[in-house]
């Protein structure tokens, strides 16, 4: 509300400003057609005039016009951020703190057979219900984050400061995994493996 006051006064000023400047300008041209004797009527007073209000208007709408985009920039920023931290807060929800956990678990038990190009194939054949639903629920969840930060959706930044340990330590326990997954169903948590893939380059060259 602040926000939108302040551009109103400057609004309200510009216009202000404008008419000053078209006077100002009139009385200069038509004084200086006065003293070179030349001569002028109501028609030329009327079309000055006219011209006059016609471009003001055409450059005040151009800086409402830039005004706005400004305005909507600033909104966008702002609920892009929403979005992001809404999205961190299901992370640490008790909720989806306990599927991470169990999930892990899992992981971390079946940590030779998923590290194994050979035994791999037969992971989620050995996983009970309760098991895959966890893990597609995390992998799932990191997919989504994926598909966000590809449309613009969120924040990478923050999600990158937020989550890049945890999609490291999970992709890599995860790679194989999701690469035989993918010859079954070609696509599967792509955007995850993507963005897991990129964020760990950005991180060795910072290093």
């Amino acid at each position: 509300m602040v926000n939108h006051k302040v551009n109103l006064r400057f609004s309200i000023r510009y216009v202000y400003i404008g008419i000053f400047l078209v006077l100002l300008g009139g009385v200069i041209i038509f004084y200086y057609l006065h003293e070179s004797g030349k001569s002028y009527g109501l028609l030329e007073i009327v079309t000055y005039i006219t011209g006059s209000i016609a471009t003001l208007t055409l450059i005040y709408h151009a800086f409402n016009l830039e005004n706005q985009i400004k305005n909507q920039e600033k909104n966008n920023a702002i609920l892009k951020s929403k979005h992001t931290y809404d999205l961190i807060h299901i992370w640490i929800k008790p909720d989806m703190a306990e599927i991470v956990h169990k999930a892990m678990d899992n992981i971390e038990k079946s940590k030779d057979v998923l590290q194994d190009s050979n035994k791999v194939e037969g992971f989620e054949k050995s996983l009970k219900t309760e098991e895959r639903k966890n893990l597609f629920l995390l992998l799932n969840y990191f997919e989504n984050i994926g598909i966000m930060i590809e449309d613009g959706f969120i924040d990478e930044k923050i999600m990158k400061m937020t989550f890049i340990d945890v999609f490291n330590v999970i992709y890599t326990k995860l790679k194989l995994y999701i690469n035989e997954t993918q010859k079954q169903t070609p696509g599967s948590w792509s955007y995850f493996e993507a963005l897991a893939v990129k964020w760990n380059n950005e991180n060795k060259k910072a290093t």
